[in-house]
């Protein structure tokens, strides 16, 4: 396993990594309705196609509603050779950093 989960309190510290790419794998509506500030919308469906959008060589924070999602993310990512990888455990519904959104 290429990827390391980690807890949102976690998650929320590593924010201060300026190279830290934060992708967020939900539907839209969930996305819309609160995300990580810095956060990038590419819907789990959506990531065979558009994965390459992402930096190989930067560590990646993965994050969706529950974590379920994330964590496929993170599978697919490490399957493409991404290894500096981390899933948020319980992702947004957990999150208590800085979103924006309607909430």
């Amino acid at each position: 396993m290429a990827f390391q989960a980690i807890t949102t309190h976690e998650a929320a510290l590593r924010l201060s990594d300026p190279n830290l790419q934060v992708l967020d794998v939900p539907f839209d509506y969930e996305y819309q309705s609160h995300h990580i500030t810095r956060a990038v919308l590419i819907p789990l469906p959506q990531l065979p196609q558009r994965y390459q959008e992402l930096e190989l060589s930067q560590p990646i924070l993965v994050v969706c509603e529950h974590g379920v999602r994330s964590r496929r993310a993170c599978e697919f990512l490490s399957d493409k050779g991404f290894k500096d990888l981390f899933n948020v455990l319980g992702g947004m519904s957990s999150y208590r950093g800085d979103v924006d959104g309607s909430h």
